[in-house]
């Protein structure tokens, strides 16, 4: 007989679980006494209670799967024993049932705004007792799946976060291997995630002055930043062995072409500085203006994008326009990708390419521009979330360190 009982109140509550143990708080000793037998009957193990106070000290001590709760009691009324309880279930769904003989809408708003989950009208009925507890325990048992299914997201997120992190270290020693340390390069790097679709690379010539190259690939995060290894071998070992940028943007639009799909491309800037013919030769693809400025501020000249994207077409058919110009010792080249200008402010208002030359036109201390455009661009954003990588470079065209 015992274990066709049991076997019913395992198929009411669900296939494993075990008994319910059941909290009943009333103050009515008749009331209670009818609760805890139809629950004892079901085989469920049953705590009671006299009042709130009481019932909050017996869920410390037994800690309950469900607690069916009245509301109008002495010294502690079931509003404030909820609310307490609650708390006290902290992350653990522990259903509350109010049982109450009041239907006014204040007083049921009341037992919901204290945290009950439901509600049982006086005199207590058995069936609608047993499918308040079923649909209760339905719940908590849906919760608890949620719970576990949080917690196995939130640990393979976690160890997902640490691989990305290993791997954007090994990602940055693969592409920063040249002389973004020179003393003549100034830069702001502004990644949208934790791997940069934006690439900055500078190196050394062999026969003097250097390379620089900013790119921005299309998208954002690892699938932009995958082409950037590919790319960044190619200048560093092109650029050791001595080859111009005309020959490096050959290879790398090759890689490129060969490897992107077709809605990925590199828009970018390869420039070569050289500091002792005084000549600036720039390659420039799908990028916003190069600017050079005069040693003593304002705009000396203007370099307009030539060319198309990296990888948007095979070199039987891909032109490549280099342009040669004069520089002098101390003006300074600024490079930039188009997440600065076209970042916004809260009010959804772009930074923009006019605001930006207002910097470069009325500057009358070279040497503070860079600064001076990183704060005002900080103080225009005002902690908008960026929309895009965002990089700036500032190369100086120096005698002793270029």
């Amino acid at each position: 007989m015992a274990e066709k009982k049991n076997s019913i109140v395992a198929e009411r509550t669900g296939a494993g679980d075990t008994l319910l143990r059941v909290l009943v708080v009333d103050d009515e000793p008749i009331s209670r006494r009818v609760i805890s037998s139809i629950l004892e009957k079901d085989g469920h193990v049953v705590f009671k209670a006299e009042n709130g106070q009481e019932g909050v000290a017996v869920f410390e001590r037994q800690r309950p799967d469900i607690v069916i709760m009245d509301i109008m009691m002495p010294v502690m009324d079931g509003y404030e024993a909820t609310r307490i309880i609650k708390k006290q279930s902290g992350e653990s769904f522990v259903p509350v049932i109010c049982l109450t003989g009041l239907e006014d809408e204040v007083s049921l708003a009341k037992c919901v705004a204290a945290g009950a989950d439901d509600f049982l009208s006086k005199p207590v009925n058995r069936v609608i007792l047993n499918a308040k507890i079923d649909a209760m325990m339905r719940i908590r048992r849906l919760y608890k799946t949620v719970t576990e299914q949080n917690e196995q997201l939130a640990d393979q997120f976690a160890r997902l976060e640490q691989e990305q992190e290993m791997a954007q270290k090994v990602f940055a020693t693969m592409i920063n291997r040249g002389c973004l340390d020179a003393p003549n390069l100034k830069y702001l790097i502004s990644p949208l995630a934790l791997f940069n679709g934006d690439v900055l690379f500078a190196a050394r010539k062999p026969s003097g002055g250097m390379h620089v190259m900013l790119g921005d690939f299309t998208g954002h995060g690892l699938p932009a930043a995958i082409g950037a290894i590919p790319v960044s071998d190619i200048f560093y070992s092109m650029t050791e062995n001595g080859h111009n940028i005309g020959e490096i943007v050959l290879e790398m639009n090759t890689k490129l072409h060969t490897m992107l799909p077709v809605n990925q491309f590199l828009a970018g800037c390869l420039l070569e500085l050289d500091n002792v013919r005084g000549s600036l030769t720039v390659w420039s693809g799908a990028i916003p203006d190069v600017l050079v400025l005069k040693k003593e501020g304002g705009i000396k000249y203007r370099l307009k994008s030539k060319n198309l994207p990296l990888g948007v077409v095979g070199n039987n058919t891909f032109e490549s326009i280099v342009e040669v110009n004069d520089i002098d010792m101390g003006e300074r080249i600024y490079v930039y990708s188009d997440g600065l200008i076209e970042a916004r402010r809260p009010d959804g208002e772009m930074f923009g390419q006019e605001r930006l030359d207002t910097y470069f036109l009325r500057n009358q201390a070279p040497d503070g521009l860079f600064e001076e455009i990183k704060k005002s661009f900080a103080d225009f954003c005002a902690g908008e979330a960026q929309e895009d990588d965002i990089t700036i470079v500032e190369i100086t065209c120096d005698e002793e360190r270029g």
